[in-house]
């Protein structure tokens, strides 16, 4: 995987957000006890803290506070709108893209013996 790669997720991500509605950002996921909302959340709060790693070089609790911490944050942000989860999306990806892409050329993955 290659940072190209991870655009063409991102990509791939917003067209799906593209169109959401306030109804399918509240319906179910297909994670038990879940909702759209409750993925996105999670998805851009990932995207925020990975950044973050990268800003501080060095490795930390992805969410402050632990599970607990993780837990809160996703209940809390899962019911916006849909508007303002897509943005959040949006801004999560660049960030990280640009953080990542600020770093150079990834290096090739090496070879597995056979």
């Amino acid at each position: 995987m290659n940072l190209t790669d991870v655009v063409a997720g991102h990509a791939r991500l917003n067209l799906m957000v593209k169109d959401l509605t306030d109804e399918q950002a509240r319906g179910d996921s297909a994670l038990p006890g879940w909702t759209r909302g409750h993925v996105l959340t999670h998805i851009a709060n990932v995207g925020y803290a990975l950044a973050r790693q990268v800003l501080h070089g060095t490795k930390f609790e992805m969410y402050d506070g632990g599970q607990a911490g993780r837990d809160a944050a996703i209940e809390a942000g899962a019911g916006r709108s849909a508007a303002e989860l897509r943005e959040d999306v949006l801004q999560s990806s660049a960030e990280l893209e640009k953080v990542w892409a600020d770093l150079g050329p990834w290096p090739s993955p090496k070879p597995t013996a056979q």
